[in-house]
């Protein structure tokens, strides 16, 4: 985007401050949950810059002044910013609501993440770019553009893309229904946490590779309390607790580490997690049925509820057909790419929406084919620099990162691909058969 891409990276720096200040003040400690609520609260903040900046080039596009292209810029991405992003607050509110420990983490950190990107898209770039019109009246606006005007007929093939869904959805449930119990890691089968304390600074990757060493595997290790305690929280199936202490003897020598607490993990523990998560995810998709259904109308609200269910049993099936357990991070993953999914169909929505009023006597197939293609930069950039973000993430962040890396990626992708085959499909069918 040429001077309003540095501008919105400018942006995106007050934003990661505004961010990471805001999680130093509560004291937060950032896990795998809180990690998901960053990278989406990032992926949402790049994408009120693209937005903007999109709607930008379309005004100078018509002739207007740099100041006159920079207003209407502005107020033109501001319905699909605030709907994706009021939407967004209102899921992590329910989900700390109704949650529990590592979903609330998640809800915490992705509340925070909204309110700083909102401002920082909102509040900080259009100072700049006030700041800079008033200096220069003809500031040049030109920016480059990823895709010049297509017209891809995509709901052509939304009935294959139907199957598609079926079919692949269809093999994932019959995956994870024959691996049963394997599916599960720990936190959801029962097992042990070990609470470990050593004497001195010790580093969480030789821990985790001395308790592979010992043959343990789908182990949790995360640091507990704060980090100059040196504590750190082991989880591991079954009663090899013994295998934990001579993973920790190995790093720390004899002397140099105490065993805090070893407690069993049963069932009803795993059984009540599961649970409250479903109950919290059932609730943020009641909430954002509410909500869109007031911004736009039932059968909009409906089918992103839809294509949001359908990313996710689509991410589960994927996922089991992997061979992956299913565990914290895991969940929260998948949180994550529902907030994504649904932040996606709501900006295609409200293209929708805006073309609806400009273009009365055009068929509806039309009009969302068109909105469909309009969208289709912001689409690409903002899922391009997410998946970017997520593949640092399952290509160096180690074993302890990868499942949960590797199911939001899978999410990522699907996520596009039911915004225009799900989502806005079902829309036209219904809206074809009223």
């Amino acid at each position: 985007y040429l001077l309003p891409g540095v501008v919105a990276v400018i942006g995106l720096v007050f934003y990661i401050i505004f961010m990471v200040g805001s999680l130093a003040a509560l004291g937060a400690t950032l896990t795998l949950p809180g990690i998901a609520g960053f990278i989406l609260s990032v992926g949402m903040a790049v994408d009120a810059n693209v937005l903007i900046s999109e709607r930008m080039r379309e005004e100078v596009v018509t002739g207007k002044t740099p100041k006159a292209a920079i207003s209407a810029g502005y107020h033109k991405a501001f319905s699909a910013i605030l709907d994706s992003n009021v939407t967004t607050l209102i899921t992590s509110l329910l989900l700390f609501i109704f949650g529990t420990g590592p979903v609330q983490g998640f809800a915490v950190t992705l509340s925070i993440g909204i309110l700083a990107s909102m401002f920082s898209a909102i509040v900080v770039t259009r100072v700049i770019f006030d700041y800079l019109s008033r200096k220069n009246p003809n500031l040049n606006l030109r920016m480059n553009q990823l895709f010049k005007k297509t017209d891809i007929p995509f709901l052509k093939g939304r009935l294959l893309a139907y199957g598609f869904s079926l079919i692949t959805i269809g093999i994932g449930i019959a995956a994870f229904t024959m691996r049963g119990g394997e599916n599960y890691g720990v936190e959801f089968t029962g097992g042990t946490l070990v609470q470990l304390q050593f004497k001195s600074a010790t580093d969480a990757g030789a821990m985790r590779a001395a308790l592979e060493k010992e043959g343990l595997r789908g182990i949790t290790l995360q640091r507990y309390g704060e980090a100059r305690e040196n504590q750190y929280i082991v989880k591991i199936s079954g009663d090899e607790s013994s295998k934990v202490e001579a993973a920790a003897k190995s790093v720390a020598g004899d002397n140099g580490y105490e065993v805090l607490r070893v407690d069993q993990v049963g069932p009803s523990v795993s059984k009540n997690l599961t649970e409250k998560a479903l109950w919290a995810v059932f609730w943020s998709a009641l909430g954002i049925l509410v909500y869109l259904g007031w911004r736009f109308e039932w059968k909009f609200a409906l089918a992103a509820v839809i294509a949001l269910f359908h990313d996710a049993i689509f991410t589960f099936g994927v996922y089991a057909l992997s061979g992956r357990e299913i565990n914290l991070p895991t969940i929260a993953g998948v949180l994550t790419i529902m907030g994504f999914s649904v932040n996606d169909t709501i900006v295609t929505f409200d293209r929708i929406r805006d073309n609806v009023k400009l273009m009365r006597k055009t068929p509806f197939m039309e009009i969302v084919n068109l909105s469909i293609n309009q969208t289709l930069s912001r689409t690409f950039l903002t899922s391009f620099t997410t998946i970017l973000a997520t593949l640092a993430l399952f290509l160096f962040g180690g074993s302890s990162i990868n499942d949960f890396a590797f199911v939001m990626l899978i999410g990522f992708a699907i996520g596009i691909y039911s915004t225009i085959f799900v989502a806005t499909s079902l829309v036209v069918d219904w809206k074809a058969h009223k």
